[in-house]
């Protein structure tokens, strides 16, 4: 039956359409997609920087006579056409799901059916698991498993963006590193695994990349009836992903909806946070890489939508998923991350100019394993975000620095600039300071493990004449911690912008105190705002919204955690405060002790009046404490917030504001008696966050209204990706004469 397939298959491609000769990215799509197809095209052949320019063609899969998605064996024609691609196509991009472009299934060692798009331009033609020895694919292969254009439109703009319009800074730097402890009635090796084979990664790239580590063993977990959480742990990540970062890498177990047994993430719970609206990661664009190989996260086959999809097919979420359609064991999940984080850092240092596409196919080997499951989802040619390590014309003297040293509680801004700090040559220099990183060591009745923590954050921020840098008192009270570790970024190195910037690493420079500092004996300012708009006793807020903290002192801030020495908030009469990871805040350069974060207040907040405590110290150990009571909207405002008109009562004319949650979205004011007879109906379609819609006071007919008392129902209806946002509500309205 093959074989008459084959012959088929050569018949059709007698006269079938080819892809150009000398294409080096090729995208395998149907017609429906094509504006997105044009749009990564174009991105690729034209617009993006002459280093990085392919060759580029589109291959419209349903302008062949054997298309039909009703034919079992799709697939096979699929996988003969990319097999008679020419020899220099580099990338191979399937811009559609499961349904146009089927992938093509193994049947595994346990009976059941894997998918894999390794397959298409793998050697050999692999059937089952006894034959993978040559199940590498020869092209970087990546899918966009979209379903309809909307879709596909949202991830070709979202991907131009990335590459043609970068957001530069030093979040391109930023890893963040997660691992379950999923506690099965005792600690077992197995489960220590993922903190064993993250720390791993931790020891291969922390010399080079700014790394977060979030390990459920450094959590405290919380009893919810038949399931546990760690609701600190799930606040750290989101917070971090939100600030912007290049790259998330989880370890750990999962479901396509899920990362951990304790819900760490959660589709239904977390998705409207990540990236949510109006944090730094959805306004600056700042969509980061998701790296997770664990059960199923990536089964882009499943019928119904997944969490990875709808990360990718969000306006930021994720840029690209590098996860697994199927379940995969825990030492194949361990030797494939060892390898990509490998050529990450053989990118770092120079040794290859890879792309997203190579890294993950260049990790694989050959050979009878399951790492056919690991799936790029996004494209193939997108252009990694990690900056090159200096080698030569450094940032800072390294040798000076060693040599003198940090004064502790003192503003070493000018020390750094008399040890060399390189501005000629480098604008926007970014600094980041943390103490020493710490040895673990924990016991359990059957293993003993022991894994590096990175030290604390001390400083994190541009460099400028008018920074103040302080380096706080207890970092002498912090065991071997006598020492800092100091990381230099710029992303304009000889004042010319560049895709990937440069970074420089000096480890263990010591520090040392002047017993004849001045401590101030005062706190922190502390400040709150939402959307802009300064949080104040009784300010209403919206619980979807983010809230940013300020805090300000000349001293700095202390984010040392010793002695609870960090900043903390809770909520109502809970004595069980939340602290605010120290690598969310970035120091103001141009203000002296000025620094800023983004949270999200906890979706279990009841509606209605509630209280929120914060605490923070400085750099000397002096507290403040800042307490506001305030009001949160109903829960039902999911969609809209704060709808207002003013004036109200009005005169002439009146304006309606509004927030959107979801956009854009139709919006519709209907204007009524007190009897219930509609005299005005407004209409409009709105397309940003804040909104205003202006009324002139007349009817429908153009009547002028009469003065009195009217009432008024405000509808919207936002359509993103195939689901409904409704929200409506009736409010009172005046006419004055």
């Amino acid at each position: 039956m093959l074989n008459r397939y084959i012959f088929i298959i050569l018949f059709l491609f007698a006269d079938s359409i080819q892809a150009q000769n000398d294409a080096e990215y090729i995208i395998f799509t149907i017609s429906e997609y094509q504006d997105a197809a044009n749009i990564i095209s174009k991105l690729h052949s034209i617009d993006i920087e002459e280093q990085y320019k392919l060759s580029t063609d589109i291959v419209f899969l349903d302008n062949f006579e054997w298309y039909d998605t009703n034919n079992p064996n799709l697939n096979i024609y699929i996988k003969q056409e990319i097999q008679n691609l020419d020899d220099n196509v580099k990338y191979l991009l399937l811009l559609g799901d499961e349904t146009s472009i089927p992938p093509i299934y193994i049947t595994a060692a346990d009976g059941s059916l894997q998918p894999s798009d390794d397959f298409y331009s793998s050697i050999d033609t692999i059937t089952t698991f006894t034959n993978l020895e040559n199940s590498v694919p020869q092209i970087s292969t990546g899918r966009i498993p979209v379903n309809n254009l909307e879709q596909a439109n949202v991830v070709a703009e979202k991907l131009y963006e990335y590459m043609i319009n970068p957001t530069f800074g030093i979040w391109r730097s930023k890893i963040g590193l997660i691992a379950d402890d999923e506690n099965k009635d005792g600690y077992s090796r197995n489960e220590l695994n993922h903190t064993i084979n993250t720390n791993n990664i931790y020891q291969s790239i922390s010399n080079n990349l700014h790394v977060s580590q979030f390990y459920g063993l450094s959590y405290d977990t919380i009893e919810n009836g038949n399931y546990t959480t760690k609701p600190q742990m799930t606040s750290d990540i989101i917070d971090y992903i939100n600030q912007g970062t290049a790259l998330i890498n989880y370890i750990g177990h999962g479901s396509e909806n899920t990362l951990g047994g304790e819900k760490i993430i959660d589709m239904n719970r977390d998705l409207n946070h990540i990236c949510g609206l109006g944090s730094p990661c959805q306004e600056q664009k700042k969509p980061a890489i998701w790296v997770a190989g664990t059960c199923s996260f990536g089964k882009y086959d499943n019928p119904e939508q997944i969490m990875s999809e709808k990360l990718l097919f969000e306006d930021v979420g994720a840029i690209s998923l590098i996860t697994t359609s199927r379940g995969i064991g825990a030492y194949a999940n361990s030797i494939y991350l060892t390898n990509l984080f490998n050529n990450i850092n053989e990118f770092i240092i120079g040794d290859n100019n890879y792309r997203l596409g190579d890294i993950v196919k260049e990790s694989k080997r050959i050979g009878k394993n399951t790492e056919y499951l690991f799936h790029l989802l996004g494209d193939p040619a997108l252009i990694l975000p990690f900056p090159k390590l200096l080698i030569d014309n450094s940032m800072i003297n390294e040798h000076s620095l060693l040599e003198n040293g940090l004064e502790i509680m003192k503003n070493i801004n000018s020390d750094l600039y008399s040890f060399g700090l390189n501005s000629n040559d480098y604008e926007n220099i970014n600094i980041a300071i943390k103490s020493n990183e710490v040895e673990y060591e924990d016991n359990y009745p059957d293993t003993t493990i022991t894994y590096t923590l990175t030290g604390k954050q001390v400083h994190a921020g541009t460099i400028s004449e008018n920074s103040c840098i302080n380096i706080p008192l207890d970092i002498e009270d912090c065991t071997d911690c006598s020492t800092v570790d100091i990381t230099l970024f710029s992303d304009k190195p000889n004042n010319n912008q560049t895709y990937n910037g440069k970074i420089q690493t000096i480890k263990n420079v010591p520090v040392y105190l002047n017993e004849q500092f001045q401590n101030d004996n005062s706190g922190p300012m502390i400040s709150l705002y939402q959307s802009g708009i300064k949080i104040d006793e009784g300010s209403i807020l919206n619980i979807n919204l983010p809230i940013e903290i300020n805090l300000e002192d000349p001293q700095g801030i202390n984010f040392m955690d010793g002695i609870q020495h960090n900043v903390r908030y809770w909520f109502n009469s809970d004595i069980n405060a939340l602290s605010l990871n120290a690598n969310l805040f970035e120091y103001d350069a141009e203000s002296c002790g000025k620094t800023s974060a983004i949270f999200y207040l906890p979706s279990d907040l009841m509606a209605g009046y509630n209280t929120i405590n914060i605490e923070a110290w400085d750099n000397g150990n002096n507290r403040s404490l800042l307490t506001y009571s305030f009001i949160i909207e109903n829960k039902s405002d999911q969609y809209v917030s704060k709808l207002y008109n003013f004036p109200n009562p009005f005169t002439e004319n009146t304006f309606f504001t509004f927030y959107l949650i979801k956009y854009p979205a139709e919006i519709e004011i209907s204007i009524y008696t007190p009897h219930g007879n509609q005299i005005k109906t407004i209409n409009a379609t709105c397309n940003d966050y804040y909104n205003v819609l202006e009324w002139d006071g007349k009817t429908n007919s153009g009547e002028k209204l009469r003065a009195g008392p009217y009432i008024y129902s405000f509808k919207s209806n936002a359509i993103i990706n195939g689901v409904n946002y409704k929200y409506e509500t009736i409010n009172k309205i005046a006419k004055l004469k």
